[in-house]
């Protein structure tokens, strides 16, 4: 179960970092999104996200794997190449 959250939350750390990079970056983008504060809140939610995602997936490496915990591993090998091809649909 550690491995399926960890996946969880380093997927929201990279679509929180997707848009907000697409928000500040947007030709006109709103004036929220060029601030300080901004940036700030992102970074810091971000650099709260990635470790405990990173430690989960540790921890549940560490752990007998189950069912649930081989589907979070294909989802972490296989959620790379699925957000680039979104991401290029997107663009």
């Amino acid at each position: 179960m550690y491995i399926f959250e960890g996946v969880a939350l380093l997927l929201a750390a990279v679509v929180l970092y997707a848009w907000a990079y697409g928000m500040h970056h947007r030709p006109v983008s709103p004036g929220w999104a060029k601030g300080q504060l901004f940036a700030s809140v992102v970074s810091l939610i971000l650099v709260t996200l990635a470790p405990l995602g990173a430690g989960l997936i540790a921890i549940g490496l560490m752990q007998p794997l189950d069912t649930l915990q081989i589907v979070g591993l294909a989802i972490l090998v296989v959620s790379p190449f699925a957000l680039n091809y979104m991401l290029k649909r997107v663009r």
